[in-house]
């Protein structure tokens, strides 16, 4: 089996500002692309 590390690609979410929530899925999706390359990236605490 093969171990993988696992990394946040992103700051912690607030559901509370509905500002942030689209700014927030983008950035993830970005990091992801990015770090998907090295580790595996943690996408927060989506529901």
């Amino acid at each position: 089996s093969k171990a993988s590390a696992v990394a946040r690609a992103s700051e912690d979410f607030m559901p509370n500002e509905p500002t942030l929530q689209t700014r927030h899925i983008a950035s993830v999706a970005f990091n992801s692309m990015l770090l998907g390359e090295i580790v595996v990236p943690d996408w927060d605490m989506f529901h």
